[in-house]
């Protein structure tokens, strides 16, 4: 399984999805905050068992952290599929995809991955350089492109670029497992969402 044939979701399915992670979120912060005041007061009485309460608030924290991250993806993944942009969520974040900040980020990791040809850069990267080696150019190009505002990104593209740097067990960048030609189709896709402009 790779980024590009990963399934399409129904639309039912990514509302449904889009609204459990929605709520498990809000559960986790709601019950987070719960226990975070009821172990400040135990605390400020001076009763140890506000110890593990903040320590379960932490948790749940985090836990509603992680399900904000896994509905950022959801989302993405919604973004790059094409055919979602009817539900309200994916289309902002189709939106904030193309956007300047985005765009700058998207550029920057473009470059960092094409920069563990060095190997003083890839030494701390989990990008595969002898992929990234071979890519190289087309990465730089991308990042370029990415990095330009005059050039016209389709959110599809900026989608399909987040994945390609974000998640690592699909990205033929990082996996090891996935064929090398799977970066070459990857890329290619992502050069075709861009406006008048193509690498050199």
């Amino acid at each position: 399984m790779t980024i590009l044939d990963q399934p399409p979701l129904s639309l039912a399915e990514a509302r449904r999805g889009l609204a459990e992670l929605r709520q498990r979120a809000h559960h986790r912060l709601g019950l987070g905050l719960a226990l975070a005041a009821a172990g400040t007061a135990l605390l400020v009485l001076g009763h140890s068992a506000g110890i593990p309460l903040s320590i379960g608030a932490a948790a749940a924290a985090l836990l509603a952290a992680l399900s904000r991250d896994d509905r950022s993806r959801l989302l993405v993944r919604l973004v790059a599929q094409g055919d979602a942009w009817s539900i309200p969520e994916v289309a902002r974040a189709a939106r904030r995809l193309v956007s300047a900040r985005e765009r700058r980020r998207l550029a920057e990791g473009l470059a960092r991955a094409a920069a563990t040809v060095d190997p003083r850069k890839a030494e701390f990267s989990l990008v595969d350089a002898v992929r990234a080696a071979r890519a190289h150019r087309r990465l730089n190009g991308l990042a370029v492109a990415f990095g330009d505002e005059a050039v016209a990104v389709h959110p599809f593209g900026a989608a399909l670029c987040r994945r390609l740097l974000c998640d690592a067990a699909l990205s033929p960048l990082y996996n090891p497992a996935i064929p090398d030609a799977e970066l070459d189709r990857v890329i290619d896709r992502i050069e075709r969402a861009l406006g008048p402009w193509s690498p050199s």
